[in-house]
């Protein structure tokens, strides 16, 4: 699971118009599913050592 914090968009996300790559549903499954626990679960299974 790839975790990317730092705050700044990508050169490619920055060229992209606003809007553009949205989808409506998955916004919406955002707002109703808790995160938070399936990534308090799955956290134990990503190695914080460097590289893969």
């Amino acid at each position: 699971m790839a975790v990317k914090r730092t705050g700044q968009f990508s050169f490619a996300e920055a060229l992209m118009p606003a809007g553009a790559g949205r989808n409506d549903q998955l916004d919406r499954l955002h707002g109703l599913v808790r995160w938070y626990r399936f990534e308090k679960v799955l956290t134990g299974l990503r190695d914080e050592g460097p590289g893969r």
